[in-house]
């Protein structure tokens, strides 16, 4: 087996007829790089309230609480592949759509639901 640390991290143009491949190896990178998990996360995952209380939480000696820091790093994780991988300027601003003072990096799984929503819709048209 080939060793985790060497596989590169898989672009995505933009274009969405790269867009399921793209999504299936970019799961596969996280999920070896473990923070796949951060991709499924929903508005009812319990994270910190706050980017900046990720730390202090993870720190805590409350299991609850540092359970709220380990999912908050895990998404910043997520989060930063992610700006890895966008490579125009429309991509990153899905980045920039899911930002808020509260979580100004964003939220992972909100970014995938952007993109799934724009380059693969579920409707029968699409």
């Amino acid at each position: 087996m080939g060793d985790a640390s060497t596989i590169k991290l898989p672009i995505f143009d933009g274009k969405e007829e790269n867009f399921v491949i793209w999504r299936t190896r970019f799961r596969a990178y996280a999920l070896m790089k473990g923070f796949a998990e951060a991709m499924s996360y929903d508005d009812n995952t319990d994270m910190p309230n706050k980017e900046s209380d990720v730390n202090a939480n993870f720190a805590s000696a409350d299991a609850a609480i540092k359970e709220t820091g380990r999912k908050g790093k895990v998404n910043i994780m997520a989060l930063a592949a992610l700006a890895i991988v966008m490579t125009t300027e429309e991509l990153i601003c899905k980045i920039h759509e899911v930002s808020n003072s509260d979580w100004p990096g964003g939220k992972a799984y909100k970014v995938i639901k952007l993109l799934e929503a724009e380059y693969q819709p579920t409707d029968r048209y699409s």
